[in-house]
């Protein structure tokens, strides 16, 4: 399992509704577990949000998301 899934447990979904199904409230499938690249295709441009954020409805990507920033204790 990919660690971004246990960065993103609790953490408030971005998006309200599915522009697909308009289920509401979204409540995200598999959250954190299906990814893109982060640069896009061949590692080129800038970085972009990369976990997709499933409806638990209907099963179609929603929109994307990254989870917050790791900080490491010193």
């Amino acid at each position: 399992m990919p660690i971004e899934t246990s960065l993103l447990e609790g953490q408030p979904v971005k998006i309200r509704w599915c522009p697909v199904c308009g289920a509401s409230p979204f409540e995200p499938f598999l959250r954190g577990t299906v990814q893109r690249s982060k640069r896009g295709l061949f590692g080129f441009g800038k970085e972009r949000d990369y976990c997709a954020l499933i409806c638990s409805e209907c099963q179609a990507i929603a929109g994307y998301e990254s989870p917050p920033e790791m900080t490491y204790p010193l």
